[in-house]
């Protein structure tokens, strides 16, 4: 994916439950990262219901040296992609979803 999408830097692909399943060359192989991701996905969802939400879609933290973009992946996986700010966040979303049921392994 950082390949195919222009200002995507890193991917990792990781169980809701913490472990890293996957990640490109370009992310820091931290053990921590894949928890991070999994607390913050729960807490995601957490937010949505408090927002009158039933489905979270995406989860943007914008900072000062770009994007990381969250998008559930099935109910076990979630992934995560680290950006540049100008990345063509729609075309981005629909390379994540085209590719949904291959990352959550059920294809």
């Amino acid at each position: 994916m950082t390949e195919v999408i222009v200002g995507a830097r890193g991917a990792l692909l990781a169980s809701v439950d913490g472990f890293a399943l996957a990640q490109s060359e370009t992310m820091p192989n931290e053990a921590a990262h894949a928890a991070m991701l999994a607390a913050a996905i729960g807490l995601a969802h957490q937010l949505v219901l408090m927002g009158n939400g039933t489905q979270l879609r995406q989860l943007v933290v914008d900072h000062d040296n770009g994007l990381l973009l969250l998008w559930p992946i099935g109910t076990a996986r979630v992934l995560a992609m680290v950006t540049d700010s100008n990345v063509d966040q729609t075309r981005l979303r629909r390379f994540v979803r085209s590719r949904a049921s291959l990352l959550a392994g059920t294809s």
